[in-house]
């Protein structure tokens, strides 16, 4: 027998397939950003900022939703931002390298049997002047095999650009720009380079020396000059790239600007769409899971894809070619416009916003730990979506600086997030939290997450990634739909996308916190020690998430046994005595919510007076009215 299809539900499938799918690059983002000239301070100061636009943006627009109805129009121009500032982050322009001032020096040029050879020394090393911190050997050393650099099809590109003065015409400046440019690989290049006490020692590879005829200067002689370098290699090094010259750079404010735009409609998507999920399940919310793991198999099945041809077409490239991801964001995204538009869903339109009931919702012990949970499930997953793959390439390069396969260990990585993470996680999440409630769920993904940085901060060879990276099933693949259903549990009525957009929110500002941290901790530490770090802090806020939890069952308890006494002898006949107060929080299932028996001995049918149901707790006239 043919599977009973839901239709109501099958376009909110495709829409979370053709979403994900589309942005399944997003965790590509931050080395593609560091690609484009930006330090690893920058990174984290760009995913420190955007996520609390996206934050604010979330909670607005989720409060907005509700009181005006508007679910559909955020919904649909959610989507149409998310899809034009995604595929723009492709085009945006890249930020250049600092101009380093030109350094006084001397330049001597030699001419021994035939060929020629420049020796540019400084007269005063400047700070960041030193010829050991680039990829040159030793001339001194004749075994040049370690020169790993040389045998790198993106080949280094090296730049000296020369003003002499005091020449024997005093009158003359001529600037000297030497050589124009050039590859060090030593079997394709005409020039040779290599260092000598500090020194910049460029020789002609071939007998006919062209050096003196080109830049009109004499063998055997030295001029005094002025020099820069340029040097452009596959790793550049961004950590010399400050703040304050990024702030100073207008594409770096071009990458911002879309970056925080980028967020805003992802964040303003992804809260409408979760929210008109709810409303289609109604009291099915626990089935959730079932219908976000489409969004996941997509993420994994076109984040390896994409992964895959980048490596194709990046092959002897000097950079990586993004051209198939653009190509696959845009149909994906562009799709998922015609088929949202396509989702049928009924806003309840009795249900109004009250801002007293949020209120009290959100200072209940429950929610405040829960918010606090949220915001450290954010914390870990931010550093790790911000700096994973940054991580994963410099353990990779400090390995094996020729490896040649990180684009594919990171397409894997996906891939085994997606199809033995979130995929089965998500289908299961709904037996899971439905067996163990959403506390021990908690607790147990906390767990999870705290071996998993631990692991990774041990990691010294790329590919032992790949079998951690199974655990970000029950990481991850639980904390977001735990997370989406509490959420949805704990919502007064009307205030369900307000409600969303709050948690949500504290779910971003701590993946804004773990950007910041993790980049301050990336820096000082490295990779390693920072999940080092973030783990013990992981380990820290699991012990008092539980410590926290079992004094509030045994509040809970306490309470509950007192009830039943006071119920007793409310039963006896005083009417008076015995209720909680307001602001004590009485269990749906306690004595007190059983009371309306017992209240009023003059109603054969059960039926509570005025007077005792003025006195029951909010959570049981709740009940009554059920």
């Amino acid at each position: 027998m043919a599977p009973k299809i839901n239709k109501k539900l099958l376009p909110l499938k495709i829409h979370y397939f053709l979403k994900y799918g589309g942005m399944s690059f997003f965790p590509f983002l931050p080395a593609l950003i560091r690609q484009k000239g930006i330090s690893e301070g920058g990174v984290g100061l760009i995913w420190t900022v955007i996520p609390l636009t996206s934050a604010a943006t979330n909670m607005l627009v989720g409060t907005v939703a509700d009181y005006f109805k508007l679910h559909r129009a955020f919904f649909m121009a959610g989507m149409f931002t998310l899809t034009i500032t995604f595929t723009a982050v492709f085009f945006m322009p890249n930020v250049p390298e600092p101009r380093k001032d030109p350094f006084l020096t001397t330049l001597s040029l030699q001419c021994p049997q035939d060929s020629a050879k420049f020796v540019v020394c400084p007269n005063s090393n400047p700070d960041w002047y030193d010829v050991s911190k680039y990829p040159i050997h030793d001339c001194d050393v004749n075994d040049n095999s370690n020169a790993t650099f040389m045998t790198d099809p993106r080949q280094m590109k090296y730049n000296l650009r020369c003003k002499m003065y005091g020449n024997p015409d005093e009158d003359s400046e001529e600037t000297l720009h030497f050589p124009p440019e050039f590859s060090l690989s030593l079997d394709q290049s005409e020039y040779n380079v290599c260092s000598s006490r500090n020194c910049t020692v460029i020789t002609e590879m071939n007998v006919t020396s062209t050096f003196a005829k080109l830049y009109n200067v004499s063998c055997r002689e030295s001029y005094k000059t002025t020099c820069e370098y340029q040097c452009e290699t596959s790793t550049v090094e961004t950590s010399k790239v400050t703040i304050n010259y990024l702030l100073g750079s207008v594409q770096f404010w071009v990458i911002f600007m879309n970056m925080m735009i980028l967020y805003a409609g992802n964040g303003v998507t992804t809260t409408m769409a979760d929210t008109v999920c709810f409303f289609l399940l109604g009291k099915n919310r626990h089935k959730y899971g079932h219908q976000r793991l489409w969004g996941s198999l997509a993420w994994g099945m076109i984040g390896m894809t994409s992964g895959a041809l980048v490596t194709y077409f990046s092959h002897n490239k000097a950079e990586v070619d993004y051209t198939p991801v653009v190509a696959i964001s845009i149909t994906f995204l562009m799709a998922n416009l015609f088929v949202s538009f396509t989702i049928k869903f009924d806003v309840p339109k009795k249900e109004k916003l009250k801002a007293s009931i949020v209120g009290n919702a959100l200072c209940s012990f429950k929610m405040i730990v829960f918010l606090l949970t949220v915001m450290v499930g954010g914390i870990t997953m931010g550093t790790q979506w911000t700096f994973f793959f940054i991580v994963v390439e410099d353990i990779a390069i400090a390995w094996d600086p020729t490896f040649n396969f990180i684009k594919l260990i990171q397409g894997l990585l996906l891939g085994i997030e997606c199809f033995f993470g979130e995929v089965p996680f998500l289908f299961l999440s709904s037996f899971i939290i439905k067996k163990l409630g959403n506390v021990r769920t908690f607790s147990g993904v906390l767990v999870i997450l705290t071996m998993r940085c631990f692991l990774y901060s041990c990691v010294t060879n790329p590919w032992y990634f790949l079998p951690i990276e199974f655990l970000h099933g029950p990481s991850f693949g639980l904390l977001y739909p735990n997370m989406i259903t509490y959420a949805n549990a704990l919502a007064p009525k009307g205030a369900q996308a307000t409600i969303q957009g709050i948690v949500k929110s504290t779910f971003v500002g701590g993946v804004s916190l773990g950007g910041l941290v993790g980049g301050l901790l990336l820096e000082k530490f490295g990779g390693s020690k920072a999940y080092l770090c973030l783990g013990l802090f992981d380990l820290s806020f699991t012990l008092v998430f539980i410590i926290a939890n079992l004094a509030r069952d045994r509040i809970k308890v306490h309470r509950s046994d007192n009830a039943s006494d006071q119920c007793e002898y409310v039963a006896q006949g005083s009417a008076d005595h015995g209720y909680p107060q307001e602001d004590e929080e009485a269990p749906l299932n306690s004595p007190v919510t059983s009371l309306a028996s017992t209240l009023s001995p003059n109603d054969n049918n059960g039926n509570v007076s005025p007077h005792a149901y003025d006195k029951l707790p909010e959570e049981a006239k709740e009940k009554l009215v059920e």
